[in-house]
């Protein structure tokens, strides 16, 4: 028999009779949605962990991540090697972070839209407003106006060929590619700001 088909009962003594008393309701109770169920399984979890952690839960915890640091001749150092490295540990997190961010960023763009970035920020430093809506078109525009005819027509020509076409690039394209962009920054080191 499975408990959801238990069912109880109770008897009660009235007068000279026993009566029989159901609670049970007639019909079975709808079972709470799964969403329901993790509500009440995080605040048993909130209570355990957070309103009821004792003081015993503290000493175990410290006791757990010290067992590696513990040194037998001297224990009155015990917390402060765990404490030390749990100070250094939270200090060098934001360090480790920007690092990966920094890596994540940099390996996020392929070879020819790395370029791109590269000769789209070269035109910004000029003071030119670029934006992260300014389309190709709009930066080779941008650029020729600051007297870059030639290569910048043909460096953005070949990246919008390669980034929208899906055509993986050869190693000719690759080179002129990167001919082109420095190129383009040997003739915007020469070009003065244009705003």
């Amino acid at each position: 028999m499975r408990e959801s088909n238990a069912h109880s009962w109770v008897e009660a003594a009235i007068g000279n009779k026993w009566i029989r008393f159901d609670p049970t309701p007639s019909v079975p109770g709808e079972r709470p949605s799964t969403l329901a169920l993790f509500v009440d399984a995080l605040k048993m979890n909130w209570d355990r962990y957070v309103v009821a952690f004792s003081i015993s839960d503290q000493k175990e915890i410290v006791r757990v991540f010290s067992l590696p640091f513990r040194l037998p001749q001297m224990p009155e150092v015990r917390p402060n090697v765990f404490s030390l490295i749990t100070l250094l540990s939270l200090s060098a997190m934001p360090v480790i972070i920007a690092i990966l961010l920094r890596h994540l960023k940099s390996g996020r763009y392929n070879f020819f839209t790395a370029q791109y970035m590269k000769v789209r920020n070269l035109v910004k430093r000029k003071g030119v407003r670029v934006t992260v809506s300014t389309t190709p078109t709009e930066l080779m525009e941008k650029a020729i106006r600051l007297g870059m005819d030639g290569e910048i027509r043909e460096f953005i020509e070949l990246y919008e060929e390669h980034r929208f076409s899906g055509r993986k690039m050869s190693k000719e394209d690759r080179l002129k590619y990167k001919r082109l962009t420095r190129e383009i920054r040997r003739q915007m080191g020469r070009t003065p700001g244009f705003i």
